[in-house]
């Protein structure tokens, strides 16, 4: 006896059909949504290391400030040991070399938690004091591409299998 596929059993292999397709649409959802998830920690790493560079510069910065005033400062030392220049003049460098001091310190410790928070994210170690270096522009010049919208892509194809599945598992049999 050879059993022939009847119409219901036909129409119930369709819908097993969709209901897969349906399953592997979101799988691939899932697996996209982990791009999306992989794609926000490289912002994070880039954004760390983009503000890592930054801090370093301003330092650089302050750096050279600093020791402008200091050069200024023992050019107004010697005019107030002869009585040219005023001490209160000679007060306004030493707080200009204070706070620029202290604004170092602040570079300081936001470049140790910028580097700490590069360490967690990359799983390596990396220190305050590393040689960061900018990257090329051949590195900047990589094609755009965003894994949200190939989830979006994904999801609505997902939409549009269970629609179908809905479909099919409402007709009549």
């Amino acid at each position: 006896y050879i059993a022939f596929p009847t119409a219901s059993s036909s129409a119930e292999f369709d819908v097993v059909k969709s209901k897969k397709q349906l399953e592997l649409a979101r799988t691939g959802v899932g697996v996209m949504q982990m791009d999306v998830e992989i794609q926000r920690i490289r912002e994070r790493v880039t954004n760390a290391f983009g503000n890592i560079l930054l801090q370093q510069e301003n330092k650089k910065i302050l750096l050279i400030r600093k020791a402008d005033l200091e050069a200024q400062q023992k050019k107004i030392a010697v005019g107030v040991s002869n009585g040219a220049v005023l001490k209160s003049n000679q007060l306004v460098f030493e707080s200009e070399i204070l706070t620029a001091e202290q604004r170092v310190a602040e570079i300081d410790a936001t470049l140790l938690s910028l580097t700490q928070e590069l360490s967690i994210l990359t799983g390596s170690t990396v220190e305050s004091d590393d040689n960061f270096q900018q990257p090329t522009t051949d590195t900047l010049r990589r094609e755009i591409n965003r894994p949200e919208l190939q989830v979006f892509k994904l999801q609505l194809d997902a939409l549009d299998l269970q629609n179908e599945v809905w479909k099919k598992e409402t007709r009549p049999k």
